[in-house]
């Protein structure tokens, strides 16, 4: 795994603009897709985690960024409007796993059993948007985490509670990169062992 600083995670934000969208119409052309797919082929994790799955987008440009991490979604439904997009990319992707109906908690739990060390190079939060249960995420993976990894966090400033966990995060390299979801916030951090070791 390549270790990133803050400051590089930022120009990938950046740069991630300018690069084309997914050739499959089905999936929308979301600027913070294409964020997760540069971040990745800079990361080349062995493997890549994300709570909260919708449509699988997400899922699918980590797929397509790097395509020999193993992509691990994890969400408690499979809604049937999205079923089109999430099927193309079990068809298409074979780096990708889809653990559903999966509780985000407790999927870190199986992780461990299969892993038993740190893996995970790149998680993306963005299950329930609430505070708590956020932390509760963060601790269930801690001993997955690769320090160096870069954490995700979607929809900062939904509600103020999740303004509230931004905050309260325990790592001094985190930055606000609402520019790729404009509407609800955005942000990245990256992990470091010696800050969220007592936390």
């Amino acid at each position: 795994m390549n270790k990133l600083t803050i400051d590089e995670v930022f120009q990938i934000a950046l740069d991630s603009l300018e690069t084309p969208r997914h050739p499959a119409e089905i999936f929308p052309a979301i600027t913070y897709y294409r964020f997760h797919r540069e971040l990745i082929k800079a990361i080349q994790p062995e493997v890549a985690v994300e709570l909260g799955v919708a449509a699988a987008g997400t899922s699918l440009h980590m797929c397509t960024g790097c395509p020999e991490a193993k992509v691990i979604g994890v969400d408690l439904s499979r809604p049937d409007k999205y079923n089109q997009c999430i099927t193309y990319v079990e068809k298409h992707y074979p780096n990708w796993e889809f653990w559903q109906p999966m509780d985000t908690v407790k999927a870190a739990q199986k992780m461990w059993f299969r892993y038993e060390k740190p893996i995970i190079g790149q998680l993306y939060v963005d299950a329930l948007h609430e505070k708590q249960q956020v932390y509760k995420e963060l601790r269930a993976y801690k001993r997955l985490m690769l320090d160096g990894a870069v954490v995700i966090f979607d929809d900062l400033y939904l509600t103020e509670d999740m303004n509230q966990m931004w905050e309260g995060l325990p790592f001094t390299e985190k930055i606000r990169l609402d520019f790729l979801h404009v509407e609800v916030g955005y942000g990245a951090a990256i992990w470091r062992n010696s800050e969220i070791r007592g936390w």
